[in-house]
């Protein structure tokens, strides 16, 4: 059985893309804004990470 695209798929573009560029829409802002607060989301988890 093949896996069904969620609706909110860009055509041409990768599910990842297109999921992010869907969640900034609903969080009503940039998608270069939402990329930087994903970015600064990561970078503090990986700071807490013990080395």
């Amino acid at each position: 059985m093949a896996k069904k695209k969620p609706e909110y798929m860009i055509k041409g573009q990768t599910e990842q893309l297109s999921k992010d560029v869907h969640t900034a829409i609903k969080l009503g802002i940039s998608y270069g804004k939402y990329m930087g607060m994903k970015h600064d989301k990561l970078a503090l988890a990986l700071k807490r990470l013990p080395l």
